[in-house]
């Protein structure tokens, strides 16, 4: 079940960043708005949201995994995978409390998508890549 969520946030994750790319030059420095279509744009939010709440369930899995390992030495991999997945955290609830209550903070959204889509990668990459020996 982990690994469907895990996916599922991989997936939403990569819809709303190719999506957010289609949309990338339809800032409009003037008026500080976005000349986007509202329903591509309903497309990237959707597909945000199904991203954090899968988020959020896989840290509810990993969170008791993590405090449970049972001290160190753990490997560079895996510290590295827990620290992006925790940053990855911080960066979703920026992005959000950003778009959502901090409308000033807007065009700051798609540098903030880009890292959380990077962060993404990086954990989806070191939990499968295969454990050195």
């Amino acid at each position: 079940m982990l690994w469907a969520l895990a996916s599922v946030c991989a997936l939403g994750g990569l819809v709303a960043a190719a999506v957010q790319f289609k949309l990338w030059g339809m800032w409009d420095e003037a008026t500080k708005r976005t000349t986007a279509p509202p329903r591509w744009l309903r497309v990237h939010a959707a597909a945000g949201y199904v991203c954090v709440v899968a988020y959020l369930l896989v840290m509810v899995a990993m969170g008791p995994r993590l405090v449970g390992h049972g001290g160190f030495p753990a490997s560079p991999r895996a510290v590295v995978h827990a620290g992006a997945g925790l940053l990855l955290g911080v960066v979703l609830v920026v992005k959000v409390s950003a778009v959502t209550w901090a409308r000033h903070f807007e065009e700051s959204a798609p540098k903030l998508g880009f890292a959380a889509v990077c962060l993404l990668a990086l954990v989806v990459a070191l939990a499968l890549a295969p454990a050195s020996p």
